[in-house]
């Protein structure tokens, strides 16, 4: 008779510490977010501060079968949290649902792919990232540290709120894709982390950003010269400003937010060649 294991579901101690503050749809007063569907797109229109705190209103649209089919890609299903026999067919059989399903086993944990995520979701932030170098290059403005500070602020300013923990029959641990984040009007810590990622990954060297996996937070970190007073950690030697995109406050690159802790593990990334 097989031994059997029960793999814990991860995305109840997600739920607490993206929501840790105790709120859930929080967002700042100027903020506009409406979604409507029309001819097979979904059409998203924002208002929210840029990085000197002006208003800009801005509009994308997603193609609605193709972001529908990419979004239904994550999570695995809710039998996954059940006993099993362990051998060798089953474990190869749940590897590869756990691989379609973005996500993957951390000794007894089950927990979403940050960096497969990123890498299949790009594609439908690249609009983010042009519209953030139109709005530099407009100003005459346009350089890698804005880049950066813009698209934290285009992701500080979506509505806080923790998702819910499964979609359909689907585990997805709490967490938005990025096309989830911009249909839905909301996220929290780690669906607005794999956002900014995404986003950030066409505006600079994405091999320069990392993870940074907190206890009870989310948030990510750039491989960049500090400045005075800024908030750095240290990855294979190089320096690493952090990068706290949970919202709603405007807390610039470098700047610690309300819940940085000195204890954290790195995430390193991985992108494929373009």
């Amino acid at each position: 008779m097989g031994r059997f294991f029960v793999y814990l579901f991860f995305s109840f101690l997600y739920i607490s510490l993206c929501a840790q503050n105790g709120e859930n749809d929080v967002r700042n007063p100027y903020v506009k977010y409406k979604v409507t569907k029309i001819g097979g797109l979904y059409n998203i229109s924002y208002t929210f501060k840029d990085i000197n705190s002006r208003l800009l209103d801005v509009k994308l649209s997603l193609e609605q079968k193709t972001t529908d089919f990419a979004i239904d890609k994550f999570g695995v299903p809710g039998w996954f949290l059940k006993p099993y026999s362990v051998d060798k067919k089953t474990i190869l059989r749940r590897k590869k649902i756990m691989r379609q399903g973005l996500f993957k086993q951390e000794g007894s944990r089950l927990l979403p792919d940050y960096s497969a995520m990123i890498q299949y979701y790009r594609p439908f932030v690249r609009p983010v990232a042009k519209l953030i170098r139109q709005i530099l290059s407009g100003r005459n403005a346009d350089n890698e540290r804005n880049r950066i500070e813009l698209a934290m602020r285009f992701v500080q300013d979506i509505p806080y709120a923790v998702p819910p923990d499964r979609r359909g029959g689907k585990i997805t641990s709490g967490v938005f894709s990025p096309p989830e984040i911009l249909i839905n009007g909301y996220g929290d810590c780690d669906s607005k982390v794999i956002l900014f990622i995404g986003i950030l990954s066409y505006l600079i060297d994405p091999e320069r950003i990392v993870i940074l996996r907190q206890k009870n937070h989310l948030l990510s970190a750039v491989r960049e010269n500090p400045k005075d007073g800024e908030i750095f950690v240290r990855y294979r030697g190089k320096k690493y400003l952090i990068a706290e995109t949970a919202g709603t406050g405007h807390f610039s690159l470098g700047e610690k937010g309300d819940y940085f802790s000195s204890s954290f593990s790195i995430i390193p990334l991985s992108f494929p060649d373009e």
